[in-house]
């Protein structure tokens, strides 16, 4: 059913929430099966900054379930993005966001 949902980053969004839900039931199988749906939408997600919002909401998602570990794979991930972009207000504003999820991790 996600893969029917149009806006690029509510799908991503979906997936990856779907895909640790199927890891954190022992699917790894089915889970690693979503990953790779979870990394083609992310990838159609237009500009760094949505993605770097879209790892910071799920990093505070899984921290607010105890899941620290996908928390943190999260974070990082955003964390990555949000250090390549280069026009300087953008990468401001991924950096707050990020500095404000590092907060939901504590």
């Amino acid at each position: 059913m996600a893969g029917e949902i149009d806006n690029p980053r509510l799908k991503a969004y979906t997936l990856w929430v779907v895909s640790a839900t199927q890891a954190k039931l022992g699917l790894s199988t089915l889970s690693d099966s979503t990953v790779v749906l979870a990394e083609k939408a992310t990838k159609n997600i237009i500009g760094p900054l949505s993605r770097v919002w879209l790892f910071g909401d799920l990093a505070s998602e899984y921290a607010g379930q105890g899941n620290r570990g996908d928390a943190l794979e999260a974070f990082n991930r955003g964390l990555d993005i949000a250090e390549s972009i280069r026009n300087s207000w953008a990468r401001a504003r991924a950096l707050a966001k990020m500095a404000a999820t590092l907060n939901d991790l504590h």
